[in-house]
């Protein structure tokens, strides 16, 4: 598993995730990398994570978000 990004969201309003941290990976690691594009292995993840760092939620995708 390779770390593409990792973003930090805070929210001045309510929302259902408040404020949050996201980390989006590649399983099995990068395969390609080409003009800025990424290519998984297998597949990414977005890792959605409370302030003090509670799992909240994992999203699974094909592409980049």
């Amino acid at each position: 598993m390779d770390v593409i990004t990792k973003l930090c969201v805070l929210t001045n309003y309510d929302s259902a995730l408040g404020n949050h941290y996201i980390s989006q990976v590649a399983i099995g690691g990068i395969q390609r990398q080409s003009s800025g594009i990424v290519t998984p292995k297998y597949f990414f993840a977005s890792l959605y994570y409370t302030e003090d760092l509670r799992l909240i939620t994992v999203d699974f995708h094909d592409e980049l978000r």
